[in-house]
């Protein structure tokens, strides 16, 4: 079976600003000059999930998901879609050649990492980066007046979209339609360098996340060779965390500074680096390890990430009977009211959690802190 780049998913559960669409129209209601064969001339037709809950954002009639679509000097087309229920959010490029769009496409996970688009998506994304293209067809923008000026609970809004989506439907699907909008079906791998040479000269809908994030004061091809003849002068704040960030006297104490004596190792600046560039995304890289023999460098290098970063330098001596209690009950907050003995004693005195029931009942625990039911993304460690 030959891949679909675009798959559709007719009669499936609408979101609730979208209900009316899940109804049914005949074709002599909701008509496209698209059904190019007796065979494809369903009697009823229903639209597309996915693709109408795209449409009405893009349009704004709603704002259930992350939809932006722009357009580079380049002529170049880019997309992202994210929708509420996922982790992830798909980015596309996409430029016509040879009559024919074609597209670099990739996945952004909520870290900022970067991993290649692969098979079993929808492709709603691809539509949307052509849509464009799509509403320059005299039956589609009359479909998207209509859309434009009723509300989606409104009948007329259901049959137009119910159109739109027809419309779409055969000139996607079918290369034999009267108005054909062609597209390679396997999209090239999406680097991170494709990412930072976009530059979005006109927005259609949305607002960019991804291709507009502000770069960081050096270029961001990781893979690039890291001079390890970089001055230590130049260390303090190379890749800067936090530029709003006034440290203590004593936070500003312990930001190390390396002597001259210290040659920078390539990975240590490259770690630096990739903190700094995460800073933009929702969550971002604050955790790394390092392991190797005695005497490799990790501290001094982990003291170099600290200085680039321009943070504090602060140390935790563990052995293997630790526990994270060990590490966790020194946050415990001073109460005035003397020795508290314990950390369960300090917790009670400050009608807080304690850490065990944190551990027992996460969820009741989150409550009482913050005072609403954890969420996707929440986690012990945000009691803690």
């Amino acid at each position: 079976m030959a891949k679909k780049l675009i798959s559709f998913n007719f009669n499936g559960d609408f979101v609730p600003e979208l209900e009316t669409l899940s109804k049914s129209y005949p074709l002599s209601e909701v008509s496209t000059t698209y059904c190019t064969t007796a065979p494809s001339r369903m009697k009823e037709y229903s639209t597309d999930t996915y693709l109408a809950e795209a449409i009405a954002n893009y349009l704004g009639s709603i704002s259930t998901m992350h939809l932006f679509v722009g357009k580079t000097a380049k002529n170049e087309y880019v997309a992202e879609y994210k929708r509420a229920d996922k982790d992830e959010t798909q980015i596309c490029i996409g430029q016509i050649k040879d009559g024919q769009f074609q597209f670099k496409a990739g996945i952004i996970s909520e870290t900022g990492l970067l991993s290649q688009y692969v098979d079993g998506h929808k492709g709603t994304m691809f539509a949307m980066a052509m849509f464009p293209e799509i509403a320059k067809d005299s039956e589609a923008m009359s479909f998207i007046d209509i859309l434009k000026n009723y509300d989606v609970s409104d009948e007329n809004y259901s049959k137009s979209m119910c159109g739109l989506s027809n419309n779409m439907y055969y000139r996607l699907k079918d290369e034999k339609s009267t108005s054909p909008v062609r597209y390679e079906q396997e999209p090239k791998k999406l680097s991170q360098a494709d990412i930072d040479a976009v530059k979005v000269s006109r927005v259609f809908c949305g607002e960019a996340k991804i291709f507009n994030r502000t770069a960081p004061t050096t270029s961001e091809d990781f893979d690039e060779e890291i001079s390890s003849t970089v001055s230590t002068s130049t260390l303090r704040d190379m890749f800067p965390l936090d530029e709003g960030r006034v440290l203590s006297a004593e936070e500003e104490a312990r930001v190390p500074n390396l002597g001259d004596w210290y040659v920078v190792p390539e990975w240590s600046m490259k770690t630096a680096k990739r903190i700094a560039a995460s800073n933009r995304f929702r969550k971002s890289i604050r955790n790394i390890l390092l392991y190797g023999p005695s005497g490799t460098g990790k501290t001094e290098g982990s003291q170099a990430i600290a200085e680039m970063l321009g943070l504090p330098y602060y140390t935790q001596t563990c052995s293997p009977d630790d526990d994270k209690f060990d590490i966790l009950g020194q946050l415990i907050p001073n109460t005035g009211k003397g020795k508290t003995g314990n950390s369960d004693e300090a917790c009670k005195s400050l009608d807080i959690p304690t850490f065990s029931d944190v551990e027992n009942d996460f969820k009741a625990s989150f409550m009482k802190l913050f005072g609403k039911e954890p969420g996707k993304l929440d986690s012990e460690s945000d009691c803690y």
